[in-house]
Formats: structure tokens, sequence, C-alpha cells
């Protein structure tokens, strides 16, 4: 049984070393496999933001890029699939006339057109008929002579089809391929054979490229390669053969030669191709990833159209064309995003992301760091369940698990760099839940020897569970219902209205303070909050006046959707104001430690002055008055008024207060400014003991927009009976 548990022990250190061997060699391809759903994941989540205005990440123009469509309008031939090579020579006519850069094929031209008027001379010969109408019949236009002249006047590449049952007979490289390392032709996957132009046709090119598309069982075209060896000859795709002619520089093939070791291991292979100055990451076996576009960005146009005259005045310089077949030749052909594309479309969207400078690219130390992180926190998670707690095992897990998955996605969307994160999360979870059944497996070991399962264990010490209280500096706000005395006799009929008003209200004020990261404690009728949290004091104070206001505009809204409830109701409604008041100060605090059920508690002196500004707040009219050490803090940046002085008790020392009108914005509005301005000679006079003057100042802060009659009739009582607010401090 003992050597059962320590087998059992070692399975999450087998876990990793399997991990790690899968990881490395893939024998199989599901490795691959689950890296490939991975990367399908990415692509959904972010898709590529292409748009015609977006600025290339290259030095080179971006070229515009046409995509033209042989529709079945046309169709001619075996099964309807094919064009009349004549109506192919008129399209490229027309598109030659209006200035295409280049016309790139997605299928070659690898045999005589077998609608040749000759062909049926020839066969009509040998059934001995007439000799005239044989040689009417060759006196008719020969599409093939037709289509060869229409190239010749254009610009175009040449498709090359790999097949390996053909002959290796592609035409020969317009530009030869430069190489700065190892020739690439042994990191490609081999092929026999290819089918190209016939000669007619290969010697009016101005380029020949691959167009075969390689396709995993899937169907799914995640990468599209750049290069390909036929009979051990490298010979471009279409994509960077039309790259090469557009910006008219070599292709040179850029190889990792480094000897291979056990920390270099798969990473050796062709590094990078670069064309001008753009250089493309790649594979190890020169493919880049195909990221397809959001709202896709193609411009499409169909033969049929451009051979009624669908161009128009249309000009196409500096565009490359790319023609393609319509969608019957293109269904076994997907991007991730499950768009069906014809060869043309999928070469056209490599080009675009190469002259666009858009590249995924899979660091060549990205293995190395996969394998490095399920080693580290697979032996963490297997160590801490060993010698701790299976809990802090848990959490190990769950934090290894979300942060490949999380941070993944996120350097993808901003650096597009490739990280597989499905086999370390796999592999973790697997380690986890092994380490958690040999823990289980060990305990019940334990128990089935010594027979502690019979024996209750013995009472654990009690421990008197104390808070953690300490003194902070903190800003207190205490808001309440203004007059909610009142709102119970408005209301006595209907006990109902009365519960839902203060139910929103309360939970209106609670959602706001949670937003602005306050402290909360619900003290019957009033709603108290501390903001203390705050790495200085300004930060807390900020948040709290701000919180303020934001409860101010709150209720604005709640009030119209009570409006509108109560009217259903058949009953009329009358708004709800709240009073709130801020403090600020030391205050001693004190937190329940984990698991205690104990709630948040403070207390000190800015709680007793902000409750006071709170109840005293309607007499003085705004809903929000704060003291000067809040004020202060905050940096003077809100929309405050100077209103008096106070103190709390008779002997204590006489505090300033204000009134909070508003954020910065409208702490900048030339309204406030023109109250302000008012207000601060109001306060003059009065000091000044200027009566007369400071009555008038009275009365035209009254008459001013904006500003809260209350305080200017408890001003105006005030001046009446010669009161210097503001110094003669009232005791509230």
């Amino acid at each position: 049984m003992r050597a059962l548990l320590h087998s059992m022990g070692g399975i999450p250190l087998a876990l990793i070393l399997f991990a790690l061997l899968f990881h490395e060699w893939d024998p199989s391809g599901a490795a691959s496999a689950v890296q490939n759903f991975g990367f399908d994941r990415y692509v959904a989540a972010s898709p590529w933001q292409n748009t015609p205005d977006t600025e290339p990440e290259t030095e080179n123009a971006r070229p515009d890029l046409l995509y033209v469509e042989l529709d079945s309008a046309h169709r001619a031939g075996p099964m309807g699939l094919d064009w009349p090579r004549t109506n192919i020579a008129r399209l490229i006519d027309l598109l030659n006339e209006a200035g295409a850069k280049i016309i790139i094929f997605d299928q070659p031209f690898a045999r005589p057109d077998p609608a040749s008027p000759s062909f049926f001379a020839d066969a009509l010969a040998k059934k001995n008929v007439s000799e005239n109408i044989t040689r009417a019949l060759r006196d008719l236009d020969d599409p093939d002579a037709l289509l060869s002249a229409a190239l010749r006047h254009a610009k175009s590449i040449a498709a090359i089809e790999i097949d390996d049952r053909a002959a290796a007979e592609a035409p020969s490289l317009m530009e030869p391929i430069q190489y700065d390392g190892v020739p690439p032709a042994s990191y490609l996957d081999p092929y026999g054979g290819a089918y190209s132009d016939i000669s007619e046709y290969a010697n009016t090119a101005n380029g020949a490229g691959i167009i075969s598309i390689p396709t995993k069982a899937d169907g799914v075209v995640r990468r599209v390669p750049l290069l390909f060896s036929i009979e051990g000859k490298v010979f471009p795709s279409t994509a960077l053969e039309a790259l090469r002619y557009t910006f008219d520089a070599p292709i040179i093939v850029r190889s990792n030669t480094k000897t291979q070791s056990a920390w270099t291991a798969g990473s050796h292979g062709i590094e990078e191709i670069a064309v001008g100055d753009i250089t493309i990451p790649t594979t190890r076996n020169a493919e880049i990833w195909l990221h397809p576009p959001g709202p896709s960005s193609e411009v499409t146009l169909l033969g049929s159209d451009i051979l009624d005259g669908g161009l128009g005045d249309q000009r196409l310089e500096d565009t490359l064309v790319f023609i393609g077949m319509a969608e019957a030749q293109r269904s076994n052909l997907r991007t991730v995003d499950g768009a069906r594309l014809s060869r043309a479309q999928l070469h056209m969207l490599a080009f675009d992301q190469i002259s666009s400078g858009h590249f995924i690219h899979r660091p060549v130390w990205a293995g190395r760091a996969e394998q490095a992180y399920i080693i580290v926190f697979g032996l963490l998670i297997w160590a801490a369940a060993a010698y701790t707690s299976l809990s802090l095992s848990a959490v190990i897990a769950s934090i290894a698990i979300a942060l490949p998955a999380y941070f993944g996605l996120v350097i993808f969307q901003n650096q597009l760099m490739l990280f597989d994160f499905i086999i370390p999360c796999t592999t973790l979870i697997l380690i986890f839940v092994a380490t958690a059944a040999w823990q289980a497996a060990h305990a019940e070991w334990i128990s089935h020897v010594t027979g502690a399962s019979d024996v209750a264990p013995p009472p654990a010490p009690f421990k008197v569970r104390i808070s953690q209280a300490t003194h902070r500096e903190a800003t207190v706000l205490v808001c309440s219902i203004r007059n909610i005395g009142g709102l119970a006799e408005r209301y006595e009929g209907s006990p109902f209205a009365v519960g839902a008003i203060v139910e929103k209200v309360f939970v209106a004020i609670a959602g706001t303070i949670a937003r602005h990261g306050g402290a909360m404690i619900n003290r019957g009728d009033t709603m108290l909050a501390v903001w203390h949290t705050a790495q200085d004091e300004n930060t807390n104070a900020t948040n709290a006046c701000e919180c303020g206001l934001d409860l101010v505009g709150k209720l604005e809204t709640l009030n119209a959707k009570l409006e509108k409830e109560f009217s259903y109701e058949g009953l009329s409604f009358e708004p709800v104001t709240l009073n709130v008041g801020i403090a600020s100060g030391g205050c001693v605090i004190s937190q329940p430690k984990k698991r205690q059920k104990q709630r948040f508690s403070a207390f000190g002196a800015p709680i007793a002055l902000a409750s006071e500004l709170c109840r005293n707040a309607e007499r003085y009219g705004p809903a929000i008055v704060v003291d000067e050490a809040t004020v202060r803090l905050e940096g003077h940046q809100l929309a405050h008024l100077e209103i008096d002085t106070i103190a709390l008790q008779a002997d204590a020392k006489k505090v300033r207060i204000f009134a909070l009108l508003g954020n910065a914005f409208i702490r900048a509005n030339p309204r406030f400014r023109e109250i302000n301005q008012h207000h601060q000679q109001l306060f003059a006079a009065v000091r000044g003991r200027l009566w007369e003057e400071a009555a008038k100042i009275n009365e035209a802060c009254r008459q001013l927009p904006g500003t809260s009659k209350p305080l200017y009739q408890l001003y105006a009582h005030r001046i009446e009976n010669r009161q210097v607010f503001g110094t003669d401090a009232p005791t509230i």
C-alpha cells in the first residue's frame, strides 16, 4: 500500500515530464491541433481591424488591391467551371486599359484551350468532313493567340499549381532567390511536380508563383507558405512573388544556422524573408500566420460586370488585381473566422498583411518559456499540497491557469505575439487533480493504519479574535434623506410608497459609494462611508467629494424614474433630496480579520463633524457641506463656496465650512465665477461690518441664477441682526 502511495505521489512529476515531451516532439500532431485551437480563440477575440486608411507599418507605399471574381455569368467549358479564354483576354485588356499595375491569376493555363476552333478542325478532318469546313474553322480567331496577345500587353504573374503526379516543369524564376545562411529547401515540405502555363503564356509573364494552399484535416487555412520546394528547387508563393514585383526588390531568405542543442532544438530553420525594406518573420517552414480582418476591407468586382462596362472611368494605377474562381472553386478553403475564400483571395490577404507590416509571430523562445512555466508552477502546485495545504495549492493552480489565458490574449492583441496557453493550463489542471487525489488517498491510508478515524480530535484552544484597529487619516461622508419624517407623513396612507422610496434611494447610495471605493456603514436612516485606503489623504478627500456629487446626480435620475412609477399608481410624487456632510481627519479604523463576522467600524472627530454637517445641510440650502480640511486636501479643484464658521461645542475649535456645488468643470464655468465673486464681496462687507453694502450684495446674490435661496435668506437674517457670520462661530 505504501509503495502504491509513493507511486501516486510521483504522478504530478510524471505529468510534468509527459507534458514537456508532448510539447517538444508531438509525433501524433495532437499538440499542434491543440495549439491551433488556441490560435483560433485569439483570432476570434481579436480580428484584424484592417481598413483602407490604415497606415502601413513599413516604409513602402501600400498598394491598392482588387479582387476580380470569375462568376458564372460568362462561364463555359466542361461543367461550366472555366471561362472562355476569349473572355479572359477581353477582361485582361480592360484591366490593362484601366492602368492595373499587375494581374495575378489563381490557376495556370497548363494546356491549350480545348474549345479552340483548330481542335474541332483536326477532329473533323479525321472524320473526312469537307475541307472547306475545316479551313473555315482554322481561319477563326484562336483563343490561345488572343489571350497570349492580351498578356503580352499587360503585366502579369503566372500561377504554378503543386501536383506530385505532374512533371516538375515550373517556369524559370524571374529573379533568383538569395540565401543568407543554409539554403531553405531542407526546411520545406518537398513536392514532386507542378503544373504551370504552357510556353505560349509563360513567356509573357512578369513573374510566377505557387498558388497552391496546403490544407489541414479540418480544412482551415491558418498559415500560408511563402516558399515551396519542387524537386529540390525553391519557388516563391504567389503572394511573395507579387511582393517582389511590386517593390522591385530581390527575395532574401535568412535561416538560423545555430548548432542544434537542448536549448535550441526546434528553433533552427527559416527565421525571416526580406523583400526590400520589408522583413517578414516566418515560421521555421517559411509560413506566415493569417489574421482575417473583422469587417472585410476587400474590394471585389465580378468579371462579368467588368466585361459589361462596370469599370467605367475607374482607374487602377498602383492596383494589384487578383483574379480567382467563384465560390464553387473554394469550398474546401476557409479561414479561422469561417469565411470561404478562393486561393487568390488567400494570397491577397497574405500580401495585404505583409505590405501593411501586420505580422503574427511566435518567438523562438516561446516554447522554452511555456515549458519553464509548466515546470515552475507544476512543482509549486505539488509542493504546496504536499507541505502546506490543498487550499494553497488550489490558489496557486487558479492563478497559474488564469495568467497564461489572460496575458496570452493581451500580448496577442498588443504585440501580435503567439503563445500557447492551452497545453500549460491543461497540464496544470491535471497536476492539481492528481495531487489532490494523492493527498486524499494518503490521508485515508494514515487514518486506516493509525485508527485515528475512531478517535475524536482534541478541542482546539480558544483564541480571542481581535479586529485590526489602526489610526489613519480618512475622509468621512454622512448622507441622509432630507426631511425623512415629512416623507412618512406625506404618504401616510401608502406605506409601501415610503418603503419603495427609501429602499431605492439607499440602494442607489450604497452602489455609488461602492463605485467610488468607500467603506460603508449603515446607521439606520443615515449612511456613513469612509475613505481610508488610498496612498495619500488627497485622493481620499477627492474620492469622497466626487462621490457626494455623484450621489446628487444619481438622485436626480432616480427621482425621474420614481415619478413615472408613482404616476402609474395614481400617486403624486415630490422629488427626494439628500443631506450630505463630508469631513476629514484622524480616525480609528477597525477592520475584522478574515473569516470574522464583525462589521467594519470607524471612530473619530471627523465622523461627528460630518454627521453635524449632514444634519444642518438643509438649513444652509446646498445638499453637500464639507469642512475646510477636506477642501484643503482636495486641492481647491472643485467648485466650493465658503458658507460659515462653526463649532461643535462652545469651547471647541472653530471650523470653516463650505458648500460643494460641482466638479472642476463647474468651477471653470463663468456663472460660478460670478457667484463666487459676489459671495466673496459679501463676506468682505460683513467682516468689515458694512451692513448696508452687505445687504445689497446679499440681495444681488439671491437674484443670481443657480444660487441657493435658503442660504442667502439665512445671511439676510444675520445681517439684519448685525452678526458677523464666518467669524462669530455658532455652536451647532
